[in-house]
């Protein structure tokens, strides 16, 4: 089923990136929970899937990257939208961790949920990877929480002074040598190849990750978003995972 909902007002954060917040004119019963996403409908252009940036008082919170015909659409302010959801897993059970989230690219909007669902009963540091220093804007603008401590920027074009050189994989692999016993969980969010590099680092710390697939129709029937060569669907069973669960996938070209 389908929610209606309104665009209240979309805000460009840097050069590629947006947000948008919705205002559902339905009341949803349950509040998703962090890692949850749900499908988009554009009408007359796209069906999406997104992560949930932020939700309360009925205002979704999307946190996107424009790359085709519907994101572009989306940055250009529709009116009016449909939201179907909330889908997958999502997790609940983080209270009283000290996480390192690290993000890479678009993988970095379901921070700002994270940090609001569990307010300041998680410690949480922060590594988000971009690929040119004008993608970046500034993490505290869109997280409440005073949970988080410290934030990392990671910039692959190397420009700008301000930012580490390199990949957000790289920081990563340098600090968890130097700090392994900081965290207990990481969490890491974005592409495939950054997510499978994660993995490979560290085995002996607690990791997650969260994926994007191909999603169609977000309840497990379709058979669009499964996770070859293993049998997990990421609509249903994740879109967060253990490193040991998804490794096969990981492994994948």
């Amino acid at each position: 089923m389908f929610f209606s909902g309104k665009i209240i007002e979309v805000t460009k954060l840097s050069s590629d990136y947006y947000k948008t917040d919705i205002k559902l004119f339905e009341k949803i019963s349950q509040s998703p929970k962090p890692f949850q996403f749900v499908m988009l409908w554009i009408p007359r252009k796209d069906l999406m899937p997104m992560s949930v940036a932020d939700y309360h008082d009925d205002i979704l919170t999307i946190i996107f990257k424009v790359r085709g015909e519907g994101t572009k659409t989306l940055a250009q302010n529709p009116g009016f939208v449909g939201v179907n959801g909330f889908y997958g897993k999502g997790i609940k059970d983080l209270y009283e961790r000290k996480i390192l989230f690290v993000a890479g690219g678009s993988g970095v909007a379901p921070l700002p949920y994270l940090t609001r669902y569990f307010r300041d009963k998680i410690s949480i540091d922060v590594i988000w990877g971009f690929r040119y220093h004008h993608q970046y804007f500034d993490l505290s603008n869109i997280i409440s929480s005073r949970s988080v401590g410290e934030i990392f920027y990671v910039a692959e074009d190397c420009v700008d002074k301000r930012f580490y050189c390199g990949k957000a994989t790289d920081l990563y692999q340098k600090i968890i040598k130097r700090e392994r016993d900081k965290w207990d969980l990481v969490i890491a969010s974005g592409p495939k190849e950054m997510l499978a590099k994660i993995c490979e680092i560290n085995r002996e710390l607690d990791v997650y990750v969260n994926l994007e697939n191909h999603v169609k129709c977000g309840l497990g029937f379709c058979g669009s978003c499964v996770l070859k060569p293993t049998s997990k669907l990421l609509c249903v069973d994740g879109p967060l995972f253990s490193c040991d669960e998804v490794a096969e996938y990981l492994s994948q070209n």
